[in-house]
């Protein structure tokens, strides 16, 4: 084997343990690029690999995100229908509770507005326009201090006033012997109401003329 090699600069035969000296003494700068340009490789190689560790981290956290969404879901789907259906006023009503008919003046601004109230919640419901209630209110007997402005009809129960949705709910789902409830008067905040809640709605059950509290709301 030869011990001399051509410089890769000038062309001239070195002896090749003088090659690194003699490109020191003679070309400097050129072993300075040679240098830089090896270390420059190095460094591009070096940075390769750590974006590609980077995207498979990456994709491992997407892959683990997505893994405890879709178990999240699953988890939520299988227990939705677990929930206790009094949660307030947007709940979806049973079938049973369905179809309500309500009583009302067609002047009646809040009445109307308390049927739009139960019809966003899932309920079919028949308005009954009449310019005189006291009929109706008499055939359910509902007393005077217990009536409001219109009355709706849920299966054989009559449900007086702006009765919140929790309240209809927990009538249906109990039937206890009485004839309907109420929540007397037009208080503010009541569904299809106006104005600011104060206190809890005291609903009443009635029973031959005879009101008791059924619950608060």
């Amino acid at each position: 084997m030869s011990s001399y090699r051509k410089c890769p600069v000038c062309g001239v035969s070195v002896k090749l343990g003088n090659m690194s000296a003699h490109m020191e003494r003679v070309h400097p700068r050129a072993k300075a690029d040679m240098r830089t340009e090896v270390g420059g490789t190095r460094r591009r190689r070096s940075g390769s690999a750590f974006r590609g560790r980077s995207s498979n981290k990456k994709l491992l956290y997407a892959l683990v995100a997505t893994g405890l969404l879709v178990t999240t879901l699953a988890v939520y789907g299988l227990t939705l229908d677990r929930l206790p259906t009094l949660t307030g006023d947007e709940v979806e009503p049973p079938a049973q509770v369905g179809a309500v008919e309500v009583y009302m003046q067609p002047t009646c601004g809040c009445c109307h507005q308390y049927l739009a109230y139960l019809e966003r919640n899932g309920f079919d419901v028949t308005p009954r326009e009449m310019t005189d209630l006291s009929g109706i209110k008499d055939s359910y007997g509902i007393p005077a201090s217990m009536q409001s402005c219109h009355t709706s009809v849920v299966g054989s129960y009559f449900v007086e006033g702006h009765v919140p949705i929790a309240a209809i709910l927990k009538l249906v789902e109990e039937r206890p012997a009485i004839d309907g409830i109420s929540l007397p008067g037009m208080p503010a905040g009541s569904p299809g109401m106006s104005g600011t809640k104060a206190a809890p709605f005291v609903i009443y059950a009635i029973e031959g003329g005879q009101a008791t509290i059924f619950t608060e709301v």
